[in-house]
Parts: structure tokens; sequence; C-alpha cells
């Protein structure tokens, strides 16, 4: 199982500035991610940047 590190650390940092009630919001998304990665990078990175604006978006509904 490939677990791309590169994203991780955007997740986590964003994760530290919003809070801890955002993390249970961030968590599925990098676990999903990880799950994407499995097959393909290209398909998982693009996907990742269509999470992160669903969290972003998830976030300013709070």
């Amino acid at each position: 199982m490939t677990i791309s590190t590169e994203e991780r650390p955007v997740l986590t940092e964003e994760v530290n500035d919003v809070g801890s009630k955002r993390k249970r919001v961030k968590l599925p998304v990098a676990t999903k991610t990880t799950h994407l990665s499995k097959h393909s990078k290209s398909k998982a990175t693009k996907q990742l940047e269509e999470l992160n604006k669903k969290v972003l978006q998830t976030m300013a509904n709070y």
C-alpha cells in the first residue's frame, strides 16, 4: 500500500489551523486519498484536490 506522504502534511497543517472539531472532518479525507493512491496516483491527486475543496466548503459551513 503506497501512502502519499506529500498530501498528508497539507491536511494536518489545515487541521492544526482550524481546530480539533475539524480533525474529524479531515481524517476521512486522508483515508480516502490513501485508499485511492493504491490504484493510481494521478486519480488520487485529482480527487484529493476535489476533496480538499469539499472540506474547505464544509469548514465554511461551521
